[in-house]
């Protein structure tokens, strides 16, 4: 009771301190306290080594912007904020300017330097919204690093707008650091924080480095992972620690052990959640984010030979031939095949809890694991505030053959669904005639059985995602869903190849 009073006093004072924040940040003479140092040495940063999209970039000099299936005309661009959030991130940190230099000559690299301008006229000196701390960090590390493309051949007018504009921009950025709860969105803007300061030759470079180093050494783990286990922001983090070590080494400053070591750790994680090239486990990466991948992991130095399991993170990785398993048991048990290069299935499991108006940390699941590992078998348990999930788990690589034995216990009246997601491979899910399962048919991988066997409602929907360049991935989900009790309800589900 008092841990829980507690959280809800701390809870109520975040807010305020939140609302306090804003205030000071949002009166009208703000901007004005916005003169930070200007940058002295873009032309020495080296530019980065991935590839954007052509298609994209020949979208822009015909006068629109893409983002999946969303389209704006480049002369509303700025001035809209109707896009969708993702969208607008997009857009206003200069992502796109990657597709330009992709298309290169000329007049690309004026169109670029043209729609940087046409921003600057309107959100130079500050802006609310597009000042926020994930599209700010974005564009600066874009500014920086594409500079070579748009910025070298400038007039000194535009270079000394843009200069200034950045000096104001790195130090807003230097205050949302101190103000922002979510570390690992910290870390990634100290990141930034730390390559600006570098490009201005801050005599006060160092105090941010050791936070830095200090917030790499509490968020990454031994094994290369983010307490999130989220393998976007892994990746990002990943891609912007990598320029900033570029620029050292250019700058010919040392490099800490921390730095060094964070990065490795970080290409280690990635590799374990890696499918085939350009393919993370967990999420669909567009394809200028299979670029960042790809082409920063191939830049690191050295052999490296994948472990098969991350086991202080949950990640467990196991490899037969070219077929891949994941599965993950901290926080979600999630679990996925590979065959070849494309990812068969995914499997989620996903707990109807209500989220409340105001969180309560003590629902946060902790993980309390008995992990034996032996011939492919796992026993897990995870532990939420209301709920517990046991799992019991094979596999026989030989055979292809999954078999799991899942427990749900929870309140009356909530329930647990079982989300599988199958790749385009498979063309046809038909339930087998005693109603006992599934057969799927994979244009690819052949015929596979899906035996379930519990107190189940059963739904099977055929959906369809947009892609960066706007074309449609079609693909097949199945939601085993079941109510929960408190004694616990079981499900058991084996998937195999047949012949």
């Amino acid at each position: 009771m008092a841990d829980h009073a507690f959280q809800k006093v701390f809870g109520t004072l975040s807010r305020a301190y939140k609302k306090a924040r804003s205030s000071v940040i949002y009166v009208p003479f703000y901007p004005w306290t916005l003169k930070g140092e200007m940058p002295k040495i873009l032309s020495q940063v080296p530019p980065a080594p991935w590839a954007g999209i052509p298609e994209l970039g020949q979208d822009i000099l015909h006068g629109q912007f893409r983002y999946y299936d969303q389209v704006k005309s480049i002369p509303s661009a700025w001035q809209s904020t109707t896009e969708s959030p993702d969208f607008y991130n997009y857009l206003h940190s200069f992502t796109w300017a990657y597709h330009l230099r992709e298309v290169g000559g000329s007049g690309a690299r004026r169109l670029c330097r043209a729609l940087i301008e046409g921003w600057l006229d309107l959100y130079a000196t500050f802006d609310r919204k597009s000042w926020q701390l994930t599209p700010l960090s974005n564009r600066l590390i874009n500014l920086v690093s594409l500079y070579e493309f748009y910025g070298v051949s400038a007039g000194d007018e535009f270079r000394e707008k843009l200069h200034k504009s950045m000096g104001a921009q790195t130090l807003h950025l230097q205050r949302l650091i101190r103000w922002e709860q979510d570390p690992e969105q910290k870390l990634l803007a100290q990141i930034t924080l730390c390559l600006m300061l570098l490009v201005q030759d801050h005599p006060q470079f160092e105090t941010p480095m050791e936070d830095l180093e200090e917030s790499l050494q509490d968020l990454v783990s031994s094994e290369g992972f983010l307490p999130s286990q989220d393998p976007r922001r892994l990746l990002k983090c990943f891609v912007h620690l990598f320029l900033l070590r570029a620029l050292l080494n250019t700058l010919k400053k040392p490099l800490s052990s921390q730095l060094q070591g964070a990065l490795y750790r970080l290409a280690n994680g990635l590799r374990i959640l890696s499918l085939s090239p350009g393919k993370l486990i967990g999420v669909t990466l567009d394809p200028f984010e299979k670029n960042l991948l790809t082409q920063t992991l191939s830049k690191m130095p050295g052999k490296f030979k994948t472990p098969f399991w991350a086991k202080k993170d949950g990640v467990y990785r196991h490899t037969f031939g070219k077929t891949l398993l994941h599965h993950f048991s901290k926080n979600r048990f999630e679990v996925a095949l590979t065959l070849g290069q494309t990812p068969f299935f995914t499997s989620d499991v996903l707990f109807d809890a209500p989220t409340p108006a105001d969180p309560d940390t003590s629902l946060i699941p902790e993980t309390t694991q008995d992990h034996v590992v032996l011939k492919g078998l796992w026993q897990e348990e995870l532990k939420g505030g209301n709920f517990t999930h046991n799992r019991h788990f094979f596999f026989q690589s030989s055979t292809h053959e999954i078999r799991c034995h899942d427990v749900f216990s929870g309140p009356v009246g909530q329930t647990v669904t079982l989300a599988f997601t199958f790749d385009p491979s498979v063309i046809k899910i038909q339930p087998m005639e005693n109603k006992k399962g599934f057969l799927l048919t994979s244009a690819k991988h052949g015929n596979w059985l899906l035996k379930t066997q519990g107190m189940a409602s059963i739904e099977t929907t055929a959906h369809r995602r947009k892609t960066i360049t706007g074309g449609v991935w079609p693909y097949w989900k199945l939601n085993l869903t079941l109510p929960l009790v408190p004694d616990g309800q079981h499900l058991k589900w084996i998937l195999k190849l047949i012949k």
